[in-house]
């Protein structure tokens, strides 16, 4: 950043956030399933099917064999929060309910845009089943796998503390330093504050504490089905 100065001057501006450390914690609130019933909604997706066709007077053993994927994803959408420049900037963990299913979660999520965002990862599926069909008979195999869909409220608390140091350099004379000053992060918020209350924001010592609200909405995969029809052939 830079700007005009006394006799022809060229001001530079360098803000170094080195020294301030954030800190992340999250809260979650019950994680339940998105249509709010006791029990979590689950749906079938079939994955993979095939047809298997015994025209013999014997019994016959067929192999079925894939690998699929599927995407779990979690959308998140923002209700309050505090950005760094354009972006929110903050660690949201995922529930441990969640992470446990091993449904390809990552432990922990970056946080970056005010309107929310879907984050995608993927989860393989494989089988390996030898089918049994019956003399005249037809068999339809599919690999089915069942979906959960679940919801939850989050509130993400950030610790800020440390300085945030600012120099400003002459841009026509190499960026020699001009001066350079330093305030906590508590001083500057604090200053703001006195010109512009802001709700959920509170101070401490020399610390500083933001919470980031919102709701997270999460599909992912929690087991496979093999289900196998047979039927006489005509």
């Amino acid at each position: 950043m830079s700007g005009g100065g006394v006799g022809g001057a060229y001001i530079g501006l360098q803000i170094d956030w080195s020294e301030v450390v954030f800190v992340d914690t999250t809260d979650w609130a019950h994680v339940a399933d998105s249509d709010n019933h006791n029990e979590s909604t689950h749906s079938g997706n079939v994955l993979f099917q095939t047809k298997f066709t015994n025209n013999t007077q014997e019994a016959q053993e067929y192999t079925m064999r894939t690998e699929k994927t599927t995407t779990s994803t979690a959308s998140t959408e923002i209700e309050t929060c505090l950005t760094k420049g354009i972006e929110i900037g903050v660690t949201l963990k995922s529930p441990c309910e969640v992470f446990e299913a091993s449904a390809g979660y990552k432990r922990e999520m970056s946080l970056t845009n005010v309107h929310g965002e879907t984050f995608e990862e993927e989860l393989n599926w494989g089988v390996e089943s030898l089918i049994r069909v019956k003399a005249r008979h037809e068999a339809e195999a599919a690999l089915i796998v069942d979906e959960k869909k679940q919801n939850g409220d989050f509130i993400v608390h950030t610790e800020i503390s440390g300085t945030v140091f600012v120099k400003f350099t002459n841009t026509r004379d190499k960026n020699e330093i001009i001066m350079q000053t330093g305030h906590t992060i508590a001083d500057i918020v604090e200053e703001f504050l006195e010109k512009q209350r802001r709700k959920g924001h509170q101070m401490e010592f020399a610390e500083v504490f933001v919470k980031t609200k919102g709701r997270c909405n999460f599909r992912y995969g929690i087991r496979q089905e093999i289900r196998v029809d047979q039927k006489l052939i005509e």
